[in-house]
């Protein structure tokens, strides 16, 4: 039996939380079964960093991780303390599945380790504002083994961390043992940002 490495980081902000808005996942493809889509924010006010000299939007990292305990509406994570439902774990914090860059295949669905993946996407917002969308592809080499896109999940204000997951994710079944390449495209409002990372199937 393979050894599995999980690699762990962890998004520390001193932050105070404004809220959780969810949607369910409106549309599915032959390669992929989503079950949920989500966005959760926060505010970055309380840092006082002037947003003169960067993008209006900045992308953060991406991670396939262990999918939440429960989906919710709002899901176990993310999640930023001391907001619910991780109102326990201290403030600055930020609850999130353990992000595994090896992942099982097995025919259409890679559920044999967990019950299906959920991908994350972090950004954060100096003057940027307006509706959130984003995109996810992931690719073997010029093989597309997943690909979805979400039109308006939410909403974000200037000052904000903010992060787009979808659970449930499932790898098309013209999926390979290999390197696979994770690429999340963010829309707020007419700012766009984007990030990758790359996940070994087995």
């Amino acid at each position: 039996m393979r050894r599995k490495v999980a690699y762990v980081f962890v998004a520390l902000v001193s932050i105070v939380t404004l809220g959780i808005s969810s949607q369910p996942a409106l549309a599915q493809s032959g390669d992929a079964n989503p079950s949920n889509i989500h966005v959760t924010l926060t505010d970055t006010s309380p840092l006082g960093v002037s947003p003169d000299a960067v993008a209006p939007v900045l992308g953060g990292p991406v991670a396939f991780v262990l999918p939440p305990p429960s989906a919710g509406p709002p899901p176990s994570w993310p999640c930023f303390a001391p907001k619910a439902p991780c109102q326990a774990d201290p403030a600055g914090g930020m609850l999130m599945g353990l992000p595994l860059q090896q992942w099982p295949i097995s025919g259409a669905t890679n559920c044999t380790l967990v019950p299906c993946g959920q991908i994350q996407a972090l950004f954060q917002t100096t003057t940027g504002q307006g509706a959130i969308s984003f995109s996810i592809n992931i690719k073997q080499g010029t093989t597309t083994i997943f690909n979805q896109s979400f039109p308006n999940v939410g909403t974000a204000a200037a000052h904000q961390v903010g992060v787009v997951d979808l659970t449930g994710v499932q790898l098309g079944a013209n999926s390979v043992a290999g390197p696979a390449t994770i690429t999340v495209a963010t829309t707020i409002g007419s700012n766009h940002v984007s990030g990758k990372t790359t996940i070994y199937l087995q």
